[in-house]
Formats: structure tokens, sequence, C-alpha cells
């Protein structure tokens, strides 16, 4: 495996760290889409999986968050 890869994992995991301290829901969604680069970069295909799934959820949670405040 490319070190460069192991150490946006490493960066992913930060990510994930950080996810547990955030207040704001947009900034938590656009930080979780991040993994689906490291999902098809690593190959880690249950993560690449998993992200992708979650990305059409979180644009429609966006999308409800943004339709309901306007």
């Amino acid at each position: 495996m490319d070190s460069w890869i192991e150490a946006f994992g490493y960066a992913g995991a930060l990510l994930t760290l950080g996810t547990f301290a955030m207040t704001k829901m947009i900034r938590l969604r656009i930080i979780g889409s991040a993994f689906i680069s490291y999902g098809g970069l690593a190959p880690t295909y249950p993560v690449l999986v998993l992200h992708t799934f979650l990305l059409f959820q979180n644009i429609a949670r966006l999308e409800q968050r943004l339709t309901s405040s306007a």
C-alpha cells in the first residue's frame, strides 16, 4: 500500500474523531463525504460502499434543511 494512501486513511481517522466534536450538521455531512475518496483510493470497498450510500442520504437531508429554512 502506498504511504500517501495510508496517510490519507489516518487523516480520515482524525476527521472521524473531529466529527464527534462538531455541532453543525452541514459540516458533519461534508466531512463524512470525504470518506468516499479514501474508500476508492485505499481501496477499502466496505468504506466506499457505505459512504456512497450515505452521500445520497446526506444530499437529501441537506436539501430538506435548506428548503425548510427558506
